[in-house]
């Protein structure tokens, strides 16, 4: 699967959704879309201590690290991918390359009041006890800082007792947890003595990239002659089952920015 992520992100590094905003002209500029957006969302000061929660391989610390001049801090579970990121890291001669940890979502092994921005891009739907994940950012951000979550969301609650059918085939297939609504994350972290900042709706520059999945899903059902496992059949399956959905309008792409307080005199963290 590493092979396939470098594949896929080629030199971004990217394993998430292209968003094509209109200036989008190329899937490079389309997957670093997600990137500048989490940068102008809450661009980092001088000298700012900055943690991409769940990194993956680095793309999106790179990316901030030729930007900002910031402490960039990256956590994954997946040793392969560490090693893969600080040999990046080292090529790219970065004049402040940042600091990479293996660590679990559940477990963050951070100091209290340490960090000044957390980034949760397409992590947070890996979390299964939210509650505790927010209390844990809310107890590692300093006064005035941020924590930015740019994933997919529910567009409404789940009814009824049981998991729809559609949202058991992602959890399968991509190993993630039950998508929450926005409106959900945002009940819980304020729970956990955070503030909501602003919550901003992206999911009319995914469809494209929603169509495309859709029909490489099915193109790939239909053939036999692939030589794919059961694990990454099912992958691709959530993939079409992802696309299908944000187009019948029951998932949405979002960028919820949450802040511990104080915030500043203009309503937006100070730092």
């Amino acid at each position: 699967m590493t092979a396939r992520y470098l594949s896929y992100g080629g030199s971004t590094l990217a394993w998430h959704m292209p968003l094509w905003c209109p200036f989008a002209a190329t899937v490079e500029e389309a997957l670093l879309r997600p990137n500048r957006l989490l940068l102008a969302e809450r661009p980092p000061k001088q000298g700012a201590v900055v943690l991409d929660a769940g990194c993956g391989m680095g793309g999106l610390l790179l990316f901030l690290a030729e930007r900002v001049d910031a402490r960039l801090l990256g956590l994954s579970n997946n040793g392969l991918h560490l090693q893969l990121a600080r040999r990046l890291a080292r090529a790219r001669n970065l004049r402040s390359a940042p600091d990479f940890v293996c660590g679990d979502l559940s477990q963050l092994p951070l100091a209290s009041e340490s960090l000044d921005i957390v980034v949760n891009h397409e992590a947070f739907c890996h979390v299964a006890d939210g509650g505790g994940y927010a209390a844990t950012i809310a107890r590692i951000l300093k006064a005035g800082g941020s924590w930015l979550v740019l994933d997919g969301f529910r567009a409404r609650r789940e009814r009824g007792r049981g998991m729809d059918p559609w949202m058991r085939a992602l959890t399968l297939g991509w190993r993630i947890e039950p998508l929450r609504t926005s409106s959900a994350l945002i009940g819980i972290a304020e729970r956990a003595g955070l503030t909501a900042v602003r919550c901003v709706d992206y999911t009319d520059e995914l469809r494209p990239a929603a169509v495309q999945m859709v029909r490489t899903a099915e193109a790939i059902r239909r053939s036999s002659a692939l030589g794919l496992t059961p694990t990454e059949r099912r992958h691709h399956e959530a993939c079409g089952t992802w696309g299908d959905r944000v187009l019948r309008g029951d998932l949405r792409y979002e960028l919820v920015h949450l802040a511990k307080q104080p915030f500043g005199g203009d309503g937006r963290p100070p730092c």
